[in-house]
Parts: structure tokens; sequence; C-alpha cells
């Protein structure tokens, strides 16, 4: 018994230091880390501007309903802020021009484009929202603890376009919600990923 577990550890350390030292060769032989997005916990920001989606919702949509939404998981946020992060070039107007909705499709322009991304982005229906955060709402490149995120609880949800059609004989209640924080152009944003 013993001397499986000492194997276990031993392939487990490997394994680790294998997952370490491939991070610490790319990008020049640097640590790796994903550019503007912000490692500091901000989980009480976040849990902040969720409260402030659900009071939003609750005072402009549906007074039955104080906690439509639900915290989801972040990595599909993350990873349409960092397509939008390459695609935008540093100029932040091409956020708004990338996630309008195309009135060919229905779609955001920039949905072909996000669907070919990994597959939680093409998995179900999902809509995309985003909103300009002011300096006052931010520390240290997370949401502020304790800060009013009234309007940008307003914008996310007034601007939410669909990523992929939903199925017409579904009625998907987009109510779980995945959030991405950074800077494009020097102008801070948040990126909401809403999903069945």
């Amino acid at each position: 018994m013993t001397r499986c577990t000492n194997r276990r550890t031993a392939i487990l350390t490997l394994i680790l230091g294998l997952t370490l030292l491939l991070c610490g060769c790319q990008i020049g032989g640097g640590v790796f880390v994903l550019p503007d997005i912000s490692t500091k916990d901000s989980t009480q920001g976040k849990t902040q501007l969720l409260a402030a989606l659900n009071k939003h919702y609750y005072t402009h949509f549906d007074n039955s309903d104080s906690s439509h939404f639900i915290y989801g998981n972040d990595s599909a946020a993350e990873a349409v802020f960092l397509y939008l992060q390459d695609a935008c070039n540093g100029d932040a107007s091409q956020v708004s021009t990338l996630l309008a909705e195309n009135k060919n499709t229905g779609l955001v322009n920039c949905a072909e484009n996000l669907t070919v991304m990994p597959p939680f982005l093409s998995i179900g229906p999902c809509r995309i929202s985003y909103s300009e955060l002011r300096p006052d709402l931010l520390d240290g490149g997370v949401l502020r603890e304790n800060a009013d995120f009234s309007s940008v609880a307003k914008n996310l949800i007034n601007r939410q376009k669909f990523l992929t059609i939903p199925d017409d004989s579904s009625k998907a209640v987009y109510d779980r919600v995945s959030f991405a924080v950074g800077t494009i152009g020097g102008q801070p944003f948040v990126i909401a990923v809403f999903t069945s």
C-alpha cells in the first residue's frame, strides 16, 4: 500500500513539474500569463456584480424572481475577452462593433470567429454582452468590493446579443452568467456570457 502511494506521489510530482516547465518555456522562457486579465481574487466584486444583475432584472423585468441569474464558469467569458483583445488590436471602440448584432444573421458580428473557438462556446445557445468600466469600479484590475454596479448591470442586460441562435422549440432561459474583466486599448471592460 505504501509503495503504491509513493508511486502515485512520484507520478503526480512529475506531471506537476512538467506542467510548470512547459508553462515556463512559453513566450520566450518567461512565465506564461494571460494578458490583461487580472489573476487577483475577484470573487467578491463578481458576486456583487451578480447581485446588481439580479436587482436590475427583478426591478425592471420580473419582480417575482429575485435571484434569476446564477454564477457560471468564467472560462467562456475569458475566452471571449481574449478573442476581443486580439481582434480589436488596441482599439477599444471595436468592442462595440464586434459585439453588435448583425442584422442579416441576428448574431453578434464576431459570431463566426467565436464559434470555432474551444467547444464551450459552441455547445449550445448563449448570449454575449459587455460594459465599459469606470476606474472607480476597479481595485488592482479586479472589480472593487462594495462598488455600485447598477449601471454596469443595466448595460450587461440591455446589450445581450446571441452568439448562436437557439432552437425555436426550446424556451431557454439564459440565467447562468460568467464574467471576465480586463483592459482593451486602455479602456477597462467586463465581458459577460449568459448560458442556459
